[in-house]
């Protein structure tokens, strides 16, 4: 509303009356409410700036718990960015601010009710505000204390941190021993034990883990390794290796600890060794496959050679591409690309062999042109309109090999022959026409 209607309307009014239309225009939007607040905080128009803050304070959190209940109640709501704006404002006032216990604790507790009911939208950020409103020690162990009891297993844990920080052990030990699920969970409460000198404790808790927990087991297998390898349990290693291969779980994280600990053993190193070329990760294959190359006896890598060859394809086929390109291995590079666009569809095909055009070109151009002959006329014969441009990208990839290699005169004979087989496909010609393909 223009300023010269608001006076023509309000200049008879009494400032009474002028403070109760402005009370009610607040009271009916949360926005106005917070211009109304910041502008008076901006003019200085009270002097009791503090009042201002808090007022500022509690209606951030107001419009936040607002969007917070109406997403417990959908689900989800349209609001949560705004929700979240109210949040940020209200920690940058916290930040920037001080505000009595008094004023902060119901925020606190107010926040932890809507958190309680495991409101995955509003989970974090409303932690994330108690952290900041909470501030001295008393107030941190008041957090955890409402933290605890929350169903969250993460949030658990890290309530049982702060009473651990602050010298509450048997806060910690009793979260701790009542929240054992993943194998960090086990550890952490390990830890524990074992700074306090029960070394013993610590292990058996760890060993507890091997048989109940069912996720990731890299880290339990790596704690408990290093523990008996402290205490020189060669017996204790041997069973944890035997359990980790019995569950199947993290086999390359045991093999190579494995692997590292019978280095002075060449039999037993050498075991470990092959072993991890088949259990280890795809991108790790080739690290692998040039180990063995090097700390294997010259006899017993030739003996193992097509084996572990075997074994690099299965695990990573690029890899082993690449180690053929390097050996200049002409015949299996044709044979396997042969055998490889027999078995498998034409993207495949693109998305392998076509990022070696330049390394293969050098080696068997004439092969791969036939190959990629067949690539495009294959795609062609799908009618599929959005795949027509990979049959394009193909044949620019022919007609640059046969340029380079002075195979011309195969390239127009070929190339008219595929117009000619494909003429009825007139968006397939289309987009050749718009290339540089045609003389």
């Amino acid at each position: 509303m223009q300023l010269a209607k608001v006076q023509k309307l309000f200049s008879h009014l009494s400032r009474d009356e002028l403070l109760k239309i402005i009370a009610h225009l607040s009271a009916r939007n949360k926005k106005a409410d917070d211009w109304l607040l910041s502008y008076c905080s901006e003019k200085n128009v009270i002097s009791d700036d503090e009042y201002i803050k808090k007022e500022q304070l509690l209606n951030y959190w107001s419009i936040a718990l607002n969007i917070i209940k109406k997403n417990n109640r959908y689900g989800w709501c349209k609001d949560l960015r705004k929700g979240y704006e109210a949040l940020d404002k209200l920690n940058k006032l916290i930040e920037e601010n001080e505000f009595s216990w008094e004023i902060r604790k119901p925020l606190v507790d107010e926040m932890m009710e809507q958190f309680y009911t495991e409101n995955y939208n509003f989970e974090d950020p409303l932690i994330d505000s108690c952290k900041l409103i909470c501030q001295t020690v008393e107030e941190k162990l008041y957090l955890a204390d409402k933290i605890k009891k929350t169903k969250n297993s993460y949030y658990r844990n890290y309530a049982a941190d702060i009473f651990l920080k602050y010298g509450r052990d048997d806060e910690f030990v009793k979260i701790m021993t009542n929240n054992l699920k993943y194998g960090n969970d086990y550890i952490k409460l390990a830890d524990y034990y074992a700074k306090q000198g029960h070394k013993d404790k610590a292990v058996k808790i760890v060993e507890v883990a091997l048989d109940t927990v069912n996720s990731r087991m890299d880290e339990i297998y790596i704690w408990l390794f290093d523990k008996y390898k402290q205490d020189k349990r060669e017996d204790k290693i041997i069973a944890l290796y035997n359990k980790a291969m019995q569950k199947a779980s993290d086999e390359y994280v045991i093999l190579q600890l494995m692997y590292e600990y019978y280095q002075q053993d060449y039999d037993k190193m050498k075991d470990y060794l092959l072993k991890l070329m088949k259990h280890c990760l795809s991108e790790d294959a080739m690290k692998w496959y040039d180990t063995c190359k090097k700390m294997l006896h010259k006899e017993d890598f030739e003996r193992e050679e097509q084996n572990l060859r075997r074994d690099l394809y299965k695990k990573n086929r690029r890899a082993y591409f690449e180690m053929l390109l390097k050996e200049g291995n002409k015949d299996e590079i044709v044979d396997f690309i042969g055998k490889y666009y027999a078995c498998n569809n034409y993207w495949d095909g693109i998305a392998f062999f076509h990022l070696y055009t330049p390394q293969l070109k050098q080696i068997c151009p004439s092969e791969i042109c036939d190959f990629y002959w067949n690539e495009a006329n294959k795609i062609s014969k799908l009618t599929i309109k959005e795949r027509y441009r990979d049959a394009v990208y193909i044949l620019t990839e022919i007609h640059s090999i046969c340029e380079n290699e002075n195979m011309m005169d195969e390239w127009t004979k070929k190339f008219e022959e595929f117009k000619l087989l494909h003429k009825k496909k007139t968006s397939l010609l289309e987009m050749i026409s718009k290339s540089n393909l045609n003389p």
